[in-house]
């Protein structure tokens, strides 16, 4: 598969236009409503709602031991239906390390009781082996400030949590959370939003052509995400390009944006008061892409055609999901190696060039942070193809005069 920057500010900004546009055109559908933010207490946001969703159980949705759609009121006992269910779950991911252990849930208990219950035992048993999501794992540290630098991948699955116990325990005693883009941040969506919508006079159609935006639409539509052509219109081209590379992906699991690292460190830190901070900008970020289609134009036709192709083929669309399946297993279980090569594979020069202009950049935020006076520790986590490459984020902080501990094992 030809290598691209993949950016999950633009995968979900065009999976919420598409959403959004087809409400528009509903008269019968009801506005679409934020999921309730996740907080330490359980309580969300909305003062009018008594709804609540626990830490605990968001851990357990992540893992795979609970549906990701359930929202049981949290006081109740725990159905019999949900118990076999969570009981079996807790087996089956305690075998996966080769862990022999059983969930017990005593009549009457609450979710909220076993949830937590289940939540810690997983973890306990995960710590215990040395396993869970490993990533890219780095620390830094200058001038009494401590950066934990780990290298996250965008489109995730249960299998890839929880996430290892150091990780974690370095998110835990950090300060402030870091990320590419905040993505919780109703700014910075405000600005990605108007970043992606067209300046050229021109609509999406008149750009790419009738044939390839029909193509477009009536996969999204097969795949089960209706679009209303018309409301695309104003959509800039590459945006669709994200879109057509992960959707064999989301057909298989809808939920594979949702269980991303980013925006799983993004709802821990919201839940727990954690600031969040951003390593780059919208402009930073989005004109990477730009520049990379600029000087040529008809390499944007190009790489459309080739996603259509892909994704109308059953045997390319499952080639997807094995090479994505292969690099979330390498970053599973931390193998620097895989990763690597993942990251460099198929990239053309002038991908390259523009990647590593985005990974200079980020070089040079991470030595502000590690030349601050404020003496802070803090978790920076930008996509693991930002980390492990020789000319990567780390390359450039090691010819800087930092000393980069890798803490893979």
């Amino acid at each position: 598969m030809r290598k691209r920057i993949t950016l999950l500010a633009v995968l979900l900004l065009l999976l919420s236009a598409c959403q959004s546009q087809t409400e528009e055109a509903t008269e019968t559908t009801p506005p679409e409503t934020e999921a309730p933010a996740v907080t330490e207490s359980g309580e969300t946001g909305d003062a009018s709602s008594s709804y609540e969703f626990s830490i605990d159980q968001y851990e357990l949705q992540m893992m795979g031991l609970f549906p990701m759609e359930a929202t049981p009121a949290l006081d109740d006992p725990v159905s019999e239906e949900d118990a076999e269910a969570l009981k079996k779950a807790y087996t089956d991911k305690a075998k996966a390390v080769g862990a022999d252990a059983a969930l017990a849930i005593q009549p009457e208990e609450s979710y909220r009781t076993v949830f937590k219950q289940a939540q810690e035992g997983i973890r306990g048993i995960y710590a215990e082996h040395e396993a869970g999501g490993k990533g890219a794992f780095y620390k830094v540290e200058n001038n009494g400030n401590t950066a934990y630098l780990f290298g996250s991948i965008h489109i995730g699955e249960a299998a890839m949590y929880p996430i290892e116990a150091a990780r974690m325990n370095a998110f835990e005693q950090a300060d402030e959370l870091w990320v590419e883009l905040d993505l919780t941040d109703p700014q910075i969506m405000a600005e990605l939003t108007l970043f992606q919508l067209r300046d050229d006079g021109k609509t999406l159609e008149e750009d790419i052509g009738t044939e390839r935006l029909d193509r477009f639409v009536r996969i999204m539509e097969d795949s089960g995400i209706p679009v209303i052509k018309d409301n695309l219109q104003q959509i800039k081209s590459w945006t669709i390009l994200n879109q057509l590379d992960v959707l064999p992906v989301l057909n298989e699991n809808p939920y594979s944006v949702m269980q991303g690292v980013d925006q799983y460190f993004m709802n821990l830190a919201n839940a727990t008061d954690k600031p969040i901070h951003s390593v780059e900008t919208v402009e930073i970020q989005m004109s990477t892409i730009e520049e990379l289609y600029a000087p040529d134009p008809e390499r944007l036709l190009t790489d459309i055609d080739e996603a259509l192709d892909r994704v109308s083929s059953e045997e390319e669309r499952q080639k997807s999901i094995e090479e994505l399946q292969t690099m979330r297993r390498a970053w599973t279980i931390g193998d620097l190696d895989a990763l690597m090569q993942v990251a460099t594979e198929d990239a053309d020069e002038q991908m390259q060039i523009l990647t590593q202009k985005r990974d200079a950049l980020m070089a040079d935020k991470l030595a502000e942070l590690l030349e601050s006076p404020d003496k802070k520790t803090v978790f920076v986590m930008v996509g693991a193809a930002h980390y492990v490459p020789d000319d990567s984020v780390i390359g450039y902080l090691r010819d800087m005069g930092y000393t980069v501990e890798e803490l893979q094992n």
